[in-house]
C-alpha cells in the first residue's frame, strides 16, 4: 500500500470514530507532518484546525482536507506574535 494513501488501511489499529466529537488545532498544518497528522485525525472522526504563516498554503490544505471531511475543517492565518497565537486557539 503506498505511503501517500488517502484510504484508512483495512486492518487499522484504531477505530474510525476514535476522535469523534474531539476538536484538534495543529499549528503548521498546512503542509508536512501537521497536514499529514491533521488528514489522520479526520479519518479518526475529529474536527481540525489548521493554523500557520501562510494563508494560501492554509486554504489550499483546508479545501483538500475538506473533500474527505466536509464541515470539519477550519483555518486561519496566525505569525509568531502572542496575540495572534491566541486568537487562533479561540
Amino acid at each position: 500500500m503506498p505511503w501517500n494513501t488517502r484510504q484508512i488501511r483495512p486492518n487499522a489499529m484504531f477505530q474510525t470514530d476514535l476522535l469523534k466529537g474531539k476538536r484538534i488545532l495543529i499549528t503548521g498544518g498546512g503542509t508536512g507532518l501537521g497536514l499529514s497528522m491533521g488528514r489522520r485525525f479526520l479519518e479518526l472522526g475529529a474536527s481540525l484546525a489548521i493554523c500557520g504563516r501562510r494563508e494560501e498554503v492554509l486554504k489550499e490544505a483546508a479545501a483538500d482536507l475538506e473533500k474527505d471531511a466536509p464541515g470539519r475543517v477550519a483555518w486561519q492565518r496566525c505569525c509568531r506574535a502572542p496575540a495572534s497565537s491566541t486568537s487562533c486557539a479561540n
